[in-house]
């Protein structure tokens, strides 16, 4: 009987060794962070699309972004640049390449497109600690000089074709928690519209008005 007795205690004894080191362990094991915020930004490898990934990056901790390129060496030139300048050691929060990740994606082609928004879906649903999709921002365009075809393949089929394939992306209704009212999407144009219309040939005018 003192035997059976102390093979019990023994076995009570690291049951509750046990449960107390779980329960500290839980205890002292910080929460995981919120998801970051993800932003898709299209013509993202310079100029104005390059400088709004920099201060959506540098101005907000909780952020990433998908950086467009059609091509994808400059895109990862541009990542590199970021890196680069946004990284500072002293910060509570070092920024690191997992807030940034580059995309081809060429507006006026059906299948670069559609190539791209697999690639997000798949970054999405596959990471452990995937970013949420809040945002699109149409900015791959281009100006005069071009033939009209080509600034309507760019300008305006394009846009259709980005959003088409990555608006459907900003749904999820499978998150009861998910705010639609802080998801955008933010389509870049240019005040010189009208400008340009009016120097327009009258066949560009009747096409872009028709």
């Amino acid at each position: 009987t003192s035997s059976y007795h102390h093979c019990l205690l023994h076995v009570l004894l690291l049951l509750l060794t046990q449960t107390q080191t779980q329960t500290l362990a839980l205890a002292t094991t910080p929460p995981h962070p919120p998801p970051r915020r993800s932003y898709l930004i299209t013509g993202a490898n310079k100029g104005q699309g390059l400088a709004l990934c920099r201060r959506i990056l540098s101005e907000f901790d909780d952020t990433h972004v998908f950086l467009c390129s059609r091509d994808v060496e400059k895109g990862h030139l541009a990542k590199s640049s970021l890196l680069s300048s946004l990284r500072d050691p002293s910060h509570p929060n070092p920024f690191d390449e997992s807030h940034i990740d580059v995309l081809s994606l060429d507006v006026t082609s059906q299948s670069s497109v559609d190539a791209a928004a697999s690639r997000v879906r798949s970054i999405l649903t596959s990471r452990p600690q995937s970013p949420k999709f809040t945002g699109v921002i149409s900015n791959a365009g281009i100006l005069w000089g071009y033939p009209l075809p080509r600034l309507l393949d760019v300008c305006a089929t394009g846009v259709k074709r980005v959003l088409d394939a990555f608006a459907p992306l900003l749904r999820c209704d499978d998150d009861d928690d998910d705010d639609d009212d802080s998801k955008r999407i933010v389509v870049v144009t240019s005040g010189l519209s009208p400008l340009m219309m009016s120097y327009a040939r009258p066949s560009h005018r009747d096409a872009l008005s028709s």
